[in-house]
């Protein structure tokens, strides 16, 4: 049944235009067909080009099973939803009922919107703006998903005072309760054959079923996981918590709007005034006394423990306001069980009990934050994997270091006897159409003259290239020392990350045709140009997790006190991971041709390099600018 879906002149290569059959694909296909019928778990790499997509969602529609898909980005989503389930549904003529089911946050509440135009007074003529803006979209929207909104900005503050969050949501006291659209989106998951859902959601509803509430999907036989590799990240911040004094400004907001309207007769001045001084004493304190993100055995002294016990006795006075106020309306008793909340996350963090998390903060001009983060998610997800009759199916084109799969299993909690693995190589002709630089002159990252020695290497291949290149760095730092660097000697355009934002970054870059554009992390994957918009991708050096970063540095101290070597278990296997990631921009599609340029000699000096150049595609090494010039004139 599979083979004649996916086989040349088969029902999708017979009405999909943009078909192209793949052997690879059709093997990925009936691999998670076979997993879904015998509610089994797979694991597989799928490279760029397979046609994963197609490879998992077909098995997905014919099992008649209620499924789950699961993906890291909105834009993925967004795709899926719109674009290839309405064009697979139609070929393989069936009507199953579908649907998409974002976060809370994306979603209009009603009630908050009509209380934030009632305290007009308490906000600045921009907000105000877009809260008119706001209201006229919601008498038409049938959704109520912000992203329809194409003039909002992602990060406008607007979207805080109109969407509600789990602690804030009034629920079924909620005067909007019958026209919730986070409500009615949940329904219609409910009802659906298959949702479409991203990771945050998915560990949402985890930790909702862990507390003891009930879940946010509805229940499923089968979970597909695309871009997987992201899931160890996105548990760790699910299953960590925080506590900040941008949660306690919020509390304090939040508290005052529902006084206004129930009218408990309490007087919190006392309580607000002494928690927002002992705010202010602990962020003059972390601001003071400490640079960059901290571990908290690191600061842990008597002065801490003062300022932190005046900040957990400030809250608790405020909760017990909370408790003689809550009595008079919904509202209050939502905040009261968010300032219980938030006391218990604030008493844990300040525990030392808890040997599985990394407990550190970060201080910022006007605040803080004390995070949790746990070590080993593994531990919190294992039991979860166990779970018997449902088929997980987690996929992406980088899940594994030299095809083993153990490193990602590990971290996710999955058993090597009961998951099948699958590794399915990008289809792409990376021999013809690509080159692989590593200049074996250029000095180690730690050595004075790295950033010059990148410049230089920059400029001659921005030459040779006609600008059209990616430059991909491992830390702001270096980004802009070099991007200075290079600007002060070419006349080429180079766009920089933060700048502005990411989407008229890649814009303007793929309008102009012989610019640079210098980014970090959030560049390494998920951006997708095609054609000779990019010709090159230049990465500054491999791409390790920072030491000194909290978590990583409290995982490499659990790992090696469980006798395992940090070095190999955790840094090595990350840094593939993340260096396969940037390495994927360079080719996305059969036309596309281009040099990927690896500023970091380590990759072939040290031991542990064959490790990233066996992960990477197979691209023909060459050891200077000379050969990369041959090779763009030999592709013209």
């Amino acid at each position: 049944m599979i083979d004649q879906i996916f086989k040349r002149n088969g029902l999708l290569h017979a009405n999909l235009p943009e078909f192209i059959p793949r052997a690879s694909q059709l093997e990925m296909a009936e691999a998670v067909f076979g997993a879904i019928q015998f509610s089994g778990n797979l694991v597989c790499e799928s490279g760029t080009g397979t046609g994963k997509t197609y490879a998992y969602l077909v098995p997905a529609i014919l099992s008649e099973k209620r499924t789950v898909i699961s993906t890291a980005t909105r834009a993925l989503q967004e795709q899926i939803y719109f674009r290839d389930l309405p064009n697979l549904l139609r070929v393989l003529d069936t009507d199953i009922n579908v649907s998409m089911l974002k976060g809370r946050a994306n979603y209009l509440c009603r009630y908050r919107l009509k209380q934030a135009q009632q305290q007009t007074d308490m906000v600045g003529i921009r907000m105000r703006h877009s809260l008119s803006k706001i209201n006229k979209w919601a008498n038409t929207t049938l959704t109520g998903d912000l992203s329809e909104m194409e003039d909002l900005a992602e990060n406008s503050p607007v979207l805080r005072v109109v969407t509600s969050t789990s602690e804030n949501c009034l629920g079924g006291h909620c005067p909007d309760f019958n026209k919730c659209h986070v409500n009615t989106a949940r329904k219609k998951a409910a009802e659906s054959e298959l949702v479409v859902i991203n990771h945050h959601v998915y560990f949402s509803d985890l930790s909702l079923r862990e507390s003891g509430f009930g879940g946010l999907l509805p229940e499923h036989d089968v979970i597909i996981f695309d871009e997987a590799h992201s899931l160890p990240d996105i548990a760790s911040n699910f299953l960590g918590f925080a506590f900040s004094s941008t949660q306690v400004s919020h509390l304090i907001e939040d508290i005052q709007g529902a006084e206004l309207e129930e009218n408990s007769s309490v007087d919190f001045r006392p309580g607000f005034m002494g928690l927002e001084l002992a705010v202010n004493d602990l962020t003059s304190l972390a601001n003071s006394s400490y640079q960059g993100p901290k571990i908290y055995g690191e600061v842990k002294n008597k002065q801490w423990e003062e300022v932190t016990t005046k900040l957990k006795l400030a809250l608790g006075n405020v909760l017990q306001a909370l408790e003689t106020a809550a009595p008079a309306g919904t509202g209050l008793s939502r905040c009261r069980d968010r300032a219980v909340w938030m006391s218990d996350n604030l008493w844990t963090w300040c525990d030392d009990s808890d040997q599985n998390s990394a407990r550190w903060f970060t201080a910022r001009s006007k605040g803080f934050n004390l995070n949790s983060t746990p070590l080993d998610v593994g531990q919190r997800l294992r039991e979860h994997m166990k779970a018997a009759g449902t088929s997980r199916i987690f996929t992406s084109a980088t899940l594994s270091v030299e095809r083993d799969f153990k490193p990602f299993m590990n971290k996710i909690g999955l058993s090597e006897q009961e998951t099948d693995t699958g590794f399915w190589e990008s289809p792409y002709d990376y021999a013809a159409n690509s080159r692989l630089l590593i200049d074996e002159g250029m000095p180690e990252p730690n050595d004075p003259d790295f950033a010059e020695a990148i410049k230089q290497l920059i400029i001659e291949i921005g030459t040779v290239s006609q600008g059209r290149a990616f430059c991909l760095f491992t830390s702001f730092a270096m980004l802009n020392r070099v991007h200075d660097l290079v600007q002060a000697e070419v006349d080429w355009p180079i766009y920089r990350q933060g700048d502005m934002s990411k989407q008229i970054l890649l814009d303007n870059f793929v309008e102009n045709d012989h610019s640079m554009l210098f980014g970090t992390s959030t560049f390494w994957q998920g951006v997708d140009i095609k054609g000779d918009a990019l010709r090159c991708v230049i990465i500054d050096k491999l791409p390790f997790g920072y030491p000194e970063d909290p978590v990583m540095k409290s995982r490499i101290r659990y790992c090696n006190e469980h006798g395992e070597n940090a070095f190999m278990h955790i840094q090595i296997p990350e840094a593939v991971v993340a260096l396969k990631q940037g390495a994927g921009r360079l080719i996305r599609s059969e036309k596309d041709r281009g040099v990927l340029v690896i500023c970091d000699s380590r990759i072939l000096n040290k031991p542990y390099g064959k490790q990233f150049l066996d992960s990477l595609p197979p691209m023909p090494v060459v050891r200077n600018v000379r050969e990369v010039k041959l090779f763009f004139k030999s592709i013209v």
